[in-house]
């Protein structure tokens, strides 16, 4: 689990973002953010100047690895930045 301190490390950055890029499994911080984001998470679109928060599970039983799709949304929040 993560500590207190980290925790809200992740409530800053995640307030500063518009967006989110993640999947969890169960019962993870980053499953929590996806859902509490709802349509902000995991799009398909960015334009530029979109803060995109970003978060996979840690080394933990269980873990849902980043997958392909999740990295090209990655990448395609970063280079909207970029290009924009």
């Amino acid at each position: 689990m993560v500590d207190s301190q980290q925790q809200a490390n992740d409530v800053r950055k995640a307030k500063q973002c518009v967006k989110f890029v993640g999947d969890g499994c169960a019962g993870s911080y980053t499953d929590f953010y996806r859902r509490a984001v709802g349509d902000l998470g995991n799009c398909s679109s960015y334009l530029p100047g979109d803060r995109v928060y970003v978060s996979v599970n840690g080394d933990r039983e269980g873990r849902v690895r980043p997958v392909d799709a999740q990295v090209r949304r990655s990448i395609l929040a970063i280079l909207s930045g970029l290009c924009g």
